[in-house]
């Protein structure tokens, strides 16, 4: 490639694609479509044929592109297909072929690419049963605020399958059933090259007043009241679960309990989690939810969930991970009647 300065050519030095791109053979009738996508053909790399077109997607940076791939058949065929263009912002153009049944050596073919079909299909269990979840809501919003909301039938499933879920496109689905505690996902087609059926199953747990629900692991170091952050967990990611989790269920107060391990004297490790309790709350709090839907509460070592006897008989290597499963928080759902503030 080469590259203007100041809008002249002058002097310029023309620069090699790289290993990415270019290979071995001929790699020739480089087009560039206006989404920045880079076509060509070569013999260099293995095909259909002899001479096949080649497709390389636009990255960031400069003239960055994604891993090759070969177009497939009817483009590509046994014989030497080269120099494809497109027409601007359309899926259709024309390219060069020496394969059978055309009129001479070469002959120019035209093309056009058919829609992308995408289908999103929704399946809402109960975590607990497996049965199906019949009547659940599931809302979707678009990217520009735009939302709809859908039922699961009977056996639990949403279809949408008659073109409502086009190119580039992605929706925040939040899964809702009464008696249940919501949860949700993202869904796109941004990125997408081929149809695509996007299936997704939403498992969803009844709500249980005063039952501890399991979380993603919230640890903290000896001694400290310090969210742990380290190579093997990150607990302020652990704590977003919940933050989205509340989000989504505006109607939840929780109580978010702390533990500690059986070291130290039991009035200090009571302390200890109430700290570590309070630290988690402040988190959520500053994420935005109301304070006054949390319940701080610090157990020290009263429950703990590998007993002293258990850890004294263990590997010393094995020790200290036992002891952190111990400095845990879980959250119980100790009202489901709360209204948002105006």
């Amino acid at each position: 490639f080469v590259e203007a300065v100041d809008g002249s050519f002058e002097g310029a030095v023309p620069q090699n694609l790289g290993n990415n791109i270019n290979t071995a053979g001929d790699d020739v009738f480089p087009h560039y479509r206006d989404n920045g996508d880079l076509y060509w053909s070569t013999n260099g790399r293995e095909g259909l044929g002899e001479m096949d077109i080649w497709k390389a997607e636009s990255r960031d940076g400069k003239l960055a592109f994604s891993e090759p791939i070969a177009l497939p058949y009817p483009l590509n065929s046994a014989s030497d297909d080269f120099g494809i263009s497109f027409r601007r912002g359309m899926e259709e153009g024309m390219f060069t072929s020496n394969r059978v049944g055309g009129k001479g050596v070469d002959d120019l073919y035209s093309f056009r690419l058919p829609p992308l079909e995408f289908c999103y299909r929704a399946y809402v269990y109960d975590y607990d049963t497996g049965m199906p979840i019949v009547g659940a809501t599931l809302t979707m919003e678009s990217e520009d605020g735009a939302s709809n909301a859908f039922k699961s039938d009977g056996e639990g499933e949403l279809s949408l399958c008659e073109g409502e879920i086009g190119e580039n496109m992605t929706f925040d689905v939040d899964v809702a059933a009464e008696g249940y505690i919501g949860t949700g996902d993202i869904v796109t087609t941004a990125g997408l090259t081929e149809s695509t059926t996007l299936a997704r199953e939403y498992l969803l747990k009844e709500i249980v007043l005063n039952k501890e629900y399991n979380m993603p692991v919230v640890l903290y170091p000896l001694g400290s009241a310090e969210l742990l952050v380290d190579e093997t967990v990150n607990s302020t990611d652990s704590l977003n679960y919940l933050v989205d989790l509340l989000e989504r269920n505006e109607n939840l107060v929780i109580q978010l309990e702390a533990h500690t391990d059986s070291r130290g004297s039991s009035s200090d490790n009571k302390t200890l989690s109430q700290s570590r309790a309070e630290t988690c709350v402040n988190y959520l709090q500053e994420k935005g939810i109301a304070a006054e839907r949390m319940v701080a509460v610090g157990y020290g070592e009263d429950a703990l969930l590998v007993s002293d006897a258990e850890i004294n008989r263990m590997n010393p290597d094995n020790r200290e991970m036992a002891h952190q499963r111990n400095r845990r928080t879980v959250f119980k759902i100790v009202r489901f009647d709360y209204k948002p503030s105006e």
